[in-house]
């Protein structure tokens, strides 16, 4: 870009020195790596961020970015994996996708259901949660939790296993399962291949986050805080919604957006806008 003039476009897959894991790293490498961020911001003639309160965040932070040079272009998903209704179960499918670690912790969800199933607002047999791909979590109230007799045979654990292996589990779920709490700016990829599969989405995180904004604003799903009492009551709902065989499907209207096919037109545009101010073949 310096030595030839052609624009640089920054595109931020996550934040940088926005993420909250950047605050674990030693002081020395969060001062060199915010100079580094400067230094990027600065020489950017054009910035993409992957989510809308990443894209405020920068103009916040940086004075020479504005809304014509800070553009949103989301992550997304190559196709829709399947729409077919699955077979309707004999009990209530809540799966979640990879590993769990670090604040991903499933600890106020267990207890949560715990809890139902002791008052009897869920029948043992009916209720199944998922976990495809380990929990990696040291916490002796998690460990309590997978022991108890209240979730035995509901909770059900399966190690790493293919994709196409962990998308056959996902297609299988009447809902599936996000947690995400304490990353405002940030939405996990594993969301938009929720999309895909079209199931509604349970999403533990803040309700002004990233996350919880583009559930709520695109009819994804739920979203719950972190917390045990609020957790019972929405589980308890989706539950009593499946139960009356009213649990419905996302609306492809509002998701069609997210599509890679779209989101790849949308980064083509800004390309050419950029090169026709500066009379560059973007071809």
């Amino acid at each position: 870009h310096k030595i030839t003039g052609i624009p640089l476009l920054v595109d931020f897959r996550d934040p940088w020195v926005s993420n909250p894991n950047f605050y674990n790293k030693p002081a020395l490498i969060q001062y060199l790596e915010t100079k580094m961020e400067a230094f990027v911001i600065k020489n950017a003639n054009t910035v993409i961020a992957n989510t809308d309160e990443l894209r405020i965040d920068f103009i916040k932070r940086y004075s020479r970015l504005n809304d014509r040079n800070v553009h949103t272009i989301t992550n997304g998903f190559e196709k829709m994996e399947s729409t077919l209704v699955p077979q309707r179960k004999e009990y209530f499918s809540l799966v979640h996708a990879g590993e769990l670690y670090m604040s991903r912790n499933p600890v106020n969800l267990l207890e949560a259901i715990e809890d139902l199933i002791k008052e009897d607002k869920i029948k043992k047999d009916k209720f199944r949660i998922v976990f495809v791909g380990g929990i990696s979590i040291k916490d002796s109230k998690l460990n309590e939790l997978l022991l108890s007799q209240y979730l035995k045979n509901v909770i059900v654990i399966y190690p790493r296993v293919s994709h196409n292996e962990a998308i056959s589990y996902q297609l299988e779920a009447d809902a599936l399962l996000l947690i995400q709490p304490d990353f405002p700016l940030q939405i996990p990829r594993k969301l938009f291949e929720y999309i895909s599969l079209q199931k509604p989405v349970l999403a533990i995180t803040e309700e002004c986050s990233a996350t919880g904004n583009i559930i709520r604003n695109k009819n994804l799903g739920v979203v719950v805080e972190n917390s045990t009492l609020a957790l019972k009551a929405v589980i308890f709902d989706m539950y009593r919604l499946w139960e009356n065989n009213k649990l419905m499907p996302l609306n492809l209207e509002e998701v069609f957006e997210f599509q890679n096919e779209v989101l790849a037109s949308k980064l083509e545009i800004l390309i050419k806008e950029i090169a026709g101010k500066l009379n560059i073949n973007a071809s």
